[in-house]
């Protein structure tokens, strides 16, 4: 207690002899006296980094990886989810579910590796299990510092079942725009979109072409023909689609056409349904485009109108129109936040079509 006692009281002394050891050399008796008291301290001092080095080299676990908040995948490719962290002890990973449960090993269905993976094998349609396929985990690492938990991992496994595409005929005036669809079933459309458009004559059309082209495929897949002559009408049309899960990709079963009708007169706007409205919803960030379908002949002049609070304006920053798309096409870029407005697409003759374009955080 005497020793760490003269040790605070002679700190001022301490750095004194570190700056003039020689001074201290050069004194007598009473200089050794010191020296061998502030040599003690410094082995005291000493001692305290060490022990406080010791304790510091401890760090609660940080995630190198984390794992996303989805994972989708096809029983015939099955998925490994990756997680790992860092820190020091060097953390345990531990795979649990929504309820805090850990989970284990599934011979055949779900594993667990040493290096924090997830591993989820390719499995027979029949091996489905709801509780292992469609299952939100969490990835747990934890030391004796501490324990992290990841973001929910939805993952969900997709049973690969047979499924045919579609183009049907479309029936257009001359002078007018058509529009193809590819038509895909219901049960794989989360996962299967549109890539190509093709010809019997060859012709090939896809994505990124100039906005003012005769052929435009749109972001939602379907083949936006402006102008449409009699020649458009002697051509077969097929779409070629990904499958984004197995990478496969499928021309379309049917060939679609055009039939394309001379006007007699004057025709006034009309639309191919009856619907009076739709509903869009798309990702932060992503474009969303919105057709105006109707026809008439004289060809029709087409404006766009935004309804906010049952006000109308022409012009909004809610949506961003391409001067170099077609009239019948309205592009709208979604924001960073929930949005909610009404389009009217108005065709001469004040016909409306109303559609409503939702954007979602």
């Amino acid at each position: 207690m005497k020793n760490r006692r003269e040790c605070r009281g002679q700190s001022k002394d301490y750095q004194e002899i570190l700056e003039n050891t020689t001074e201290y050399r050069l004194v007598g008796p009473e200089s050794s006296r010191k020296m061998r008291s502030h040599t003690l301290c410094i082995s005291t001092l000493l001692t305290l980094l060490v022990f406080v080095s010791a304790e510091d080299d401890t760090v609660g676990p940080v995630f190198v990886r984390e794992p996303p908040n989805r994972i989708d995948f096809s029983n015939t490719t099955g998925a490994v989810v990756e997680c790992s962290a860092r820190g020091h002890p060097p953390p345990e990973i531990i795979w649990v579910r929504s309820d805090g449960t850990a989970v284990g090993d599934v011979p055949g269905l779900r594993q667990v590796l040493a290096n924090g993976n997830l591993v989820f094998p390719p499995f027979r349609a029949e091996d489905y299990r709801q509780e292992v396929h469609a299952q939100i985990y969490a990835c747990l690492a934890k030391n004796s510092v501490g324990s992290i938990h990841s973001k929910d991992v939805n993952v969900r496994a997709v049973v690969a079942q047979y499924y045919d595409i579609d183009v049907n005929k479309e029936y257009v005036i001359r002078g007018n725009a058509a529009i193809l669809k590819c038509q895909i079933p219901s049960f794989v459309a989360d996962f299967v979109s549109v890539v190509s458009w093709h010809t019997d004559q060859n012709e090939n059309f896809a994505p990124g072409a100039p906005d003012d082209s005769k052929y435009l495929v749109l972001p939602s897949g379907e083949l936006h023909i402006r102008d449409v002559g009699p020649e458009d009408g002697y051509k077969t049309y097929q779409c070629r689609t990904k499958h984004r899960l197995t990478g496969e990709t499928r021309l379309s079963a049917t060939k679609g056409r055009l039939v394309i009708t001379e006007p007699v007169g004057s025709v006034k706007p009309k639309f191919p349904t009856a619907d009076k409205s739709h509903t869009f919803e798309s990702i932060v960030s992503e474009s969303l485009t919105l057709l105006c379908p109707a026809q008439a002949y004289p060809v029709p002049s087409q404006r766009y109108l935004v309804s906010v609070n049952r006000f109308f304006c022409q012009q909004s920053p809610s949506v961003l129109r391409r001067p170099s798309f077609p009239p019948t096409i309205l592009s709208m870029l979604s924001h960073g936040i929930s949005v909610k407005v009404s389009l009217f697409c108005v065709r001469r003759k004040g016909f409306l079509f109303r559609g409503s374009g939702r954007s979602l955080i």
